[in-house]
């Protein structure tokens, strides 16, 4: 493998181009140490604040990749505007239905053991990865503090 220089991957199309010559040198090197890839599994994401449609494709072993708007790694979800929208409309329907859940059946247990299963639970779901996603909008603090209200009143009475 060799290493090329990378100061013309300025614009989009550049980019794509290098991307794919790297991609052809890595399948080479996979044909080389019999080791296969699969491109059907793969994904790409271009994260941009622009809304230029984008005509290029990234190609691996003669396949095309997917290009996604969002993806899950490590439980939390990223788009390509890293606005934090998809993960925090995940995490909200999650938690909804689990208070759901524990509407229906706090009603059959103290109130001590309805705080122990939303603090084991329902608090772990909007909490977890909470220090990457620190900086959200109002709007969307709002929803997640909206969730907390709702779980409160489902294991008040």
């Amino acid at each position: 493998m060799c290493i090329r220089d990378r100061t013309n991957t300025s614009s989009l199309p550049n980019a794509y181009n290098v991307i794919n010559n790297d991609l052809q040198l890595l399948q080479e090197w996979a044909n080389k140490w019999h080791m296969l890839f699969n491109p059907t599994k793969t994904k790409y994401m271009v994260i941009s604040n622009s809304n230029d449609v984008n005509n290029n494709q990234l190609v691996i072993n003669n396949t095309q990749i997917e290009q996604v708007s969002s993806f899950k790694q490590l439980g939390l979800f990223l788009d390509d505007k890293m606005t934090w929208e998809t993960h925090i409309n995940h995490i909200v329907l999650k938690a909804t239905k689990k208070i759901g859940l524990l509407w229906r059946v706090s009603l059959n247990f103290p109130r001590k053991c309805a705080e122990n299963i939303y603090t084991t639970t329902i608090l772990p779901t909007l909490d977890y990865g909470c220090s990457v996603y620190d900086s959200l909008s109002r709007r969307l603090t709002d929803r997640l503090e909206a969730v907390q209200r709702r779980a409160a009143v489902a294991y008040m009475y």
